[in-house]
């Protein structure tokens, strides 16, 4: 089966990568395909585009420190990313960046269609014994996420997302303490 071209960049050098799972991967951008257990497999998963090519919707959620919760009430983000509380027939309120943290959506789903965000906390589907935990980070750097396991190992989430499960956020989980969160200098 032909790959066809690059959806990011337009190119046409495409190559299938791996040993026990596969992925396609742009020779050009180095835009990677889904993480796939077969050749024909990741070929098919390359191929697949969105019916509509929309973009990945951009959306956030916010984390308030001082309730220790999700902010439940809408909240905008301006230009310069100062975030704001906004109420019907009132001017929007700022939000302290001290107290509140943002953290966006990856555009990425895990194996169970659960929306996976920056900070999110994912467990791979191995027993108990062996599995893997990880938070999901943004490098600046190669501008893109990562999956970052407590060895630092960081994966491209894109390579990792449809073997792991949302297990929570670094805010909102207390299992999850400091010093066993993965590190990273991403």
């Amino acid at each position: 089966m032909k790959l066809i071209p690059c959806p990011f960049c337009g190119g046409n050098d495409i190559s299938i990568y791996g040993a026990s799972v596969y992925w396609a991967e742009c020779e050009n951008c180095f835009c990677e395909g889904p993480v796939s257990n077969s050749e024909a497999e990741a070929i098919k998963a390359w191929n697949t585009r969105a019916e509509d090519s929309k973009m990945r919707e951009n959306k956030f959620k916010v984390w308030c420190k001082n309730k220790n919760e999700w902010e439940e009430h809408p909240v905008l983000m301006g230009q310069n990313g100062q975030l704001f509380h906004i109420e019907k027939y009132r001017d929007p309120i700022p939000l302290k960046p001290d107290t509140h943290i943002p953290v966006f959506f990856t555009g990425l789903k895990d194996k169970k269609s659960v929306e996976i965000f920056e900070g999110d906390v994912l467990v791979d589907s191995m027993p108990k014994k062996y599995q893997s935990i990880y938070e999901v980070l943004w490098s600046d750097m190669e501008a893109r996420y990562y999956a970052v396991d407590r060895q630092t190992r960081a994966f491209p989430l894109c390579n990792i997302h449809r073997i792991t499960e949302v297990a929570g956020n670094i805010y909102e989980n207390n299992d999850i303490s400091p010093e066993n969160r993965p590190k990273s200098n991403l």
